[in-house]
């Protein structure tokens, strides 16, 4: 390890300048005076503190392109590793991805699903699901059921995750928000998108006495 000399004060008084040797100005390096000069030298700085803290890392994405990646349902640990970064960078944008994709829901669950030789459903999208799912003795009520996701061409897949005699299915829906056209992905999701009766004129079992 190679010993320095202070050899002067820097003209604007912020910096030592040091050299490899005594008086000499060749070869000379320049440390900012500041609080932790100040510390170190009083021996208030200790080995921990002593080390400097490595720069945060730079991500590998925007934050455009994070937020289009959390948009289309990658995880943010699934993100954070892609960019390079703490998971904590990335949780800064999911607020705002999932308050969108909340919004995206709902505006499909309004929405009413067009068959192509029968015409549109008696009901919204969410109301028929509801229907055709009680008929069957399953709950929809939990809306963490419901999920959406973003295509890299703007549209939504909005799904649902119905679970029955331990079996899981998911039902999707592609959603256009600024038209408000909703099409099904198969034959489940057509089925359980659409009543031919409106839910509010449905009659309800009466209860077992």
């Amino acid at each position: 390890m190679r010993e320095l000399h202070v050899v002067a004060l820097s003209s604007d008084g912020k910096h030592l300048v040091l050299a490899t040797k005594r008086a000499s100005l060749k070869g000379t390096y320049l440390v900012r005076v500041g609080p932790r000069l100040t510390k170190a030298l009083n021996g208030e700085l200790d080995a921990d503190s002593a080390a400097e803290a490595p720069p945060p890392a730079e991500s590998s994405l925007t934050p455009k392109e994070i937020q289009a990646r959390l948009r289309t349902g990658q995880t943010p640990e699934k993100v954070a590793r892609a960019a390079g970064v703490p998971v904590e960078r990335v949780l800064r944008f999911y607020g705002p991805v999932v308050s969108e994709r909340n919004q995206v829901i709902a505006a499909a669950r309004d929405a009413t699903l067009v068959r192509a030789r029968r015409g549109p459903s008696a009901s919204p999208l969410g109301a028929s699901v509801t229907a055709n799912l009680e008929t069957k003795g399953i709950s929809s009520g939990d809306e963490e059921q419901w999920s959406a996701h973003r295509r890299p061409d703007g549209s939504w897949v909005v799904g649902i995750a119905v679970s029955s005699r331990g079996k899981e299915r998911t039902a999707q829906w592609t959603f256009q928000p600024a038209s408000k056209e909703l099409k099904s992905l198969d034959a489940y999701a057509l089925a359980l998108g659409c009543v031919d009766v409106p839910v509010s004129r449905r009659r309800r079992p009466a209860p077992s006495r």
